[in-house]
């Protein structure tokens, strides 16, 4: 019997569902393989450079060069990690950052806008606060916080505004939550509603509410919407996550997420991270939450036909310890509330040192009310790969028959020492129950590919 053991996080509760999938992500591979569907390690956080000045705020590539908001000021960070301060921007929250070319334009929720030109650090006061920058057509578009307002700068400045560059968002009078653009709109997402602008030849003002672009769904979070490969992906004002190609929202979370996001508090939704990687041809959305991290997977989703998520959470801590990404250098970096930046690798088996848990929880079993004996289970795995600081890695096996509600002892099995690519990871004497649920855990810093999970099982009577 094939388990079906390579699919992604539905842990709803039980005894519905339990399904987890942390720090693995799920591969569709072409005829020929072992299997059609995978499960793959989450790359590893390998350490770029500890900046040491508190949270990492946001990080933009400009020309080339990255450059961080960490704790209280900006700095250039070179290929090779060298961290050079350039200015100070106070406070502690996220910032929001956007570039012309040339120009970093940083704002962090007041009137003060802090500029970097390459050579010159300066603070332009605006002619109102701004929560959220963004440039689009040769102008620097603000989000006024608190209002249906968004302003823009003059066009080829990022110094230079008027009180009189301004505009509503006018189809419905809810505030705006966040803006962002996508295939040259700018999308205003509202408490309620959504509407889209785009650039205009009008003398008055350069943009322009388009018409049949309105849409009755509005958002929750400033920092959770993102762009990623010509789609928005955003937390909907109904605790729903969407995904918006052209003009029109699709839901892609599921009950699960749904169920989790419904239980959170309204100031952590107000909260919500937004993040994307790309990786070997996969396209994640991360939305991050205070005591959770989930990951849709567009890549996947779009070749299975259903929309994948999975999980990822770092040891000792409710969520991933990222909260900002971004590209560069041909590499995707991480940072988070620790001042360090990380590069995202799939060659480095743990987070900076700190073991990286990979566990899936599998669907349930069972034959209606009948029980099944699971007389044997092999999992298959990447075996042979041990490292020099594990010399015999071990992957865990626990069992529920009751739903997922209490598990049985934890019993290990070797994943084959280095070289030792015959090694058969089984375990016999499982029992028999109503239903059973197979949890598979590896905590040692190795690679961990599992192509599926069979069994010899056995009917009873009712």
């Amino acid at each position: 019997m094939d388990l079906n053991i390579t699919g992604g996080a539905y842990n709803l509760e039980a005894p519905v569902s339990v399904q987890e999938c942390i720090n693995l992500f799920i591969e569709i591979e072409k005829e020929g393989s072992q299997a059609r569907r995978i499960l793959r390690r989450f790359p590893g956080l390998k350490l770029f450079v500890n900046i040491g000045n508190g949270r990492i705020r946001g990080m933009k590539t400009v020309n080339g060069v990255l450059y961080v908001v960490a704790g209280t000021s900006l700095y250039s960070v070179s290929i090779v990690g060298v961290a050079t301060s350039l200015g100070t921007v106070p406070g502690s929250n996220l910032v929001s950052m956007a570039h012309d070319g040339t120009n970093l334009v940083i704002v962090i929720g007041t009137t003060a806008q802090y500029t970097y030109d390459g050579s010159t650090f300066s603070t332009v006061t605006l002619p109102f606060a701004s929560s959220r920058v963004l440039f689009l057509d040769t102008y620097m578009v603000h989000q006024r916080p608190d209002t249906n307002e968004f302003f823009v700068s003059a066009a080829q400045s990022v110094t230079s505004y008027s009180a009189l560059d301004k505009a509503l968002k006018s189809g419905q009078p809810d505030n705006i939550v966040t803006i962002i653009t996508s295939n040259r709109d700018l999308i205003l997402l509202g408490a309620r509603t959504t509407e889209t602008w785009r650039i205009t030849p009008n003398a008055d003002f350069p943009f322009l509410r388009q018409e049949g672009t309105f849409q009755e769904r509005g958002a929750l979070g400033l920092n959770a919407p993102v762009e990623m490969d010509n789609d928005v992906y955003y937390l909907g004002d109904d605790r729903v996550v969407y995904r918006m190609s052209g003009y029109t929202p699709r839901r892609i979370s599921h009950h699960a997420i749904e169920k989790w996001l419904d239980e959170q508090s309204i100031t952590d939704v107000d909260n919500a991270i937004g993040m994307t990687i790309t990786h070997q041809g996969h396209y994640w959305y991360i939305l991050s939450l205070a005591n959770s991290t989930w990951v849709y997977d567009a890549t996947v989703s779009a070749l299975s036909g259903s929309d994948e998520w999975v999980q990822l959470l770092s040891l000792g801590q409710l969520n991933w310890r990222v909260e900002v990404t971004e590209e560069a250098y041909g590499r995707t970096y991480c940072g988070g509330p620790d001042g360090i930046i990380y590069q995202l690798d799939p060659d480095t088996l743990n987070e900076n040192g700190e073991r990286q848990l990979k566990r899936r929880t599998s669907p349930y079993y069972h034959n209606e009310r009948h029980p099944l004996s699971f007389n044997r289970l092999d999992l298959a795995i990447k075996e042979g790969v041990a490292t020099s600081g594990v010399a015999n890695p071990e992957v865990f096996l626990e069992i529920s028959k009751d739903w997922g509600r209490t598990w049985g002892n934890r019993r290990s099995r070797s994943m084959g020492e280095t070289g030792n690519y015959n090694q058969k990871v089984i375990w016999r004497r499982n029992g028999a129950s109503r239903t059973s649920v197979f949890r598979i855990t590896v905590t040692d810093d190795v690679d961990v590919v599992i192509p599926g999970q069979w069994a010899d099982v056995a009917t009873g009577p009712g």
